[in-house]
């Protein structure tokens, strides 16, 4: 394992595992279920996935993440001015949430997940640094994806990462496939 991503040695479960979807609000919906359910099963959830605030949006553009360890929401855009259009991550914002998510780990998580593998992470910055600490310790990943990175996705991950579609039962047998991982920690 180095900071181009995971490698897997054949005897374990494939640790790293992306939703992949054209509708983003469908991976968005069904991660948000997979945390609920997992929170209710005991999980230490690790991560960041995509804020349920449409009460304080303003606009399409607004981004919210949840860090899943705090349940703290933080903005992920920049104001751009009333007269923008133009949707912007605010890098800064996303560099501290990954530091966040970090520290999460460090303090003990049993998966961690994350509303997506996307620009930033294709070109090695935003959540890219937390996923690979995840699986240098054995913890399991489960990530969006949009169809526009699954190239990147593989360069990544090579043949450690699996793709499922948002509600394909064979990431439920993912899910129990990792569970005796997370069991030995």
């Amino acid at each position: 394992m180095d900071a181009n991503g995971p490698d897997n040695d054949g005897d374990a479960p494939m640790l790293v595992a992306a939703l992949k979807h054209s509708d983003g609000n469908r991976i968005d919906q069904a991660l948000s279920e997979i945390t609920d359910r997992l929170k209710q099963q005991g999980y230490r959830l690790a991560g960041a996935v995509r804020a349920d605030v449409t009460a304080l949006e303003e606009n399409r553009c607004n981004m919210f993440l949840e860090d899943l360890a705090t349940s703290t929401v933080y903005p992920m855009s920049q104001d751009l001015g009333g007269g923008s259009d133009a949707c912007r991550l605010d890098d800064g914002a996303l560099d501290a949430i990954a530091e966040k998510v970090e520290a999460s780990l460090q303090d003990g998580a049993d998966i961690l997940i994350l509303n997506k593998f996307g620009k930033q992470e294709s070109e090695g910055r935003g959540l890219r640094s937390p996923i690979v600490s995840a699986v240098e310790r054995g913890i399991p990943v489960l990530v969006g994806l949009s169809p526009g990175r699954v190239d990147s996705w593989h360069a990544f991950c090579g043949a450690a990462g699996e793709i499922f579609d948002p509600y394909d039962p064979a990431l439920d047998r993912w899910l129990e496939a990792t569970r005796p991982v997370l069991q030995d920690q």
